[in-house]
């Protein structure tokens, strides 16, 4: 098997999705905590990963990884891409309010999506979907896919489906090319940045 075993020498996108993919379910098995491989992967490992990818003297973006709290997993594991002017709380970023690029992790841990999404926690489904709506009239997604039923996401409470604009698939045989995963990133922060504010027009009026 070509998959890391230590979590130390996951240090790229590749390598880090991949344990995940290979490992996390081992951790799944067990109750959450500080201490699980798979958080504190998520907590050290892809943080300081994507905080490298997509910081910069320009641009500053937080980045929120959730694995799970009080001993339970969350049902479907995220890291988000959170900037202050597209994604608000009274006191800093929050993934509950806005818009912002989104890793989501199949339910299974089979698969990574890189998502383009709303926050779906104060809107009901025919709300997502006539925002969603308005934003993909902008036309700008034409690479990415669009039919999120294909997300195993499984019974989906959060309403992800409903809340993602676009994405990108990557299933374990996509994880050996790391420049192609740090280039759809940077292709979705690009994307972000320059139609951000017309597709957080659509979220806000909606």
């Amino acid at each position: 098997m070509s998959g890391c075993f230590d979590i130390g020498d996951c240090t790229t996108l590749g390598s880090i999705f991949r344990f995940i993919i290979e490992h996390g379910s081992e951790s799944l098995c067990n109750a959450w905590s500080k201490k699980q491989p798979l958080m504190v992967l998520f907590r050290d490992n892809l943080t300081y990963c994507l905080d490298s990818l997509v910081n910069s003297s320009e641009e500053r973006y937080e980045i929120v990884c959730k694995t799970g709290y009080c001993g339970s997993w969350c049902n479907i594991l995220f890291a988000a891409i959170l900037s202050k002017k597209y994604s608000w709380m009274i006191k800093g970023c929050s993934p509950s309010k806005g818009v912002y690029p989104c890793y989501l992790f199949a339910k299974d841990l089979s698969e990574v999506y890189l998502t383009y999404m709303v926050a779906s926690g104060d809107k009901y489904e025919n709300t997502l979907k006539r925002i969603i709506k308005a934003i993909r009239e902008l036309g700008v997604f034409e690479d990415y896919d669009l039919d999120a039923s294909q997300m195993k996401l499984g019974k989906d409470p959060h309403k992800y489906r409903f809340a993602t604009i676009c994405f990108k698939k990557y299933a374990v045989n996509d994880l050996d090319n790391n420049a192609r995963l740090e280039k759809d990133l940077q292709n979705l922060m690009k994307l972000h940045q320059m139609y951000g504010d017309k597709v957080f027009e659509a979220y806000a009026l909606n």
